[in-house]
């Protein structure tokens, strides 16, 4: 009779391997999204103030 250890069980290399390749999948979305919204948000920046400049106007950075 062969008995299995429960530490084999859940510290085998096909679950670890698994597990990792979900949490490289889920966090290269989520890098993606975040890297997504700051290029969008940098671009309204950008666009604003230079629709203040046509306009005449200049922000003033506060110190």
């Amino acid at each position: 009779m062969v008995v299995k250890s429960p530490v084999n069980d859940w510290t085998s290399p096909a679950n670890d391997s698994q597990e990792h390749l979900n949490v490289d999948k889920t966090d290269k979305v989520v890098m993606s999204k975040i890297l997504t919204l700051f290029r969008i948000s940098n671009f309204w920046a950008e666009t604003i103030a230079d629709s203040q400049k046509l306009h005449g106007i200049e922000l003033v950075e506060m110190r």
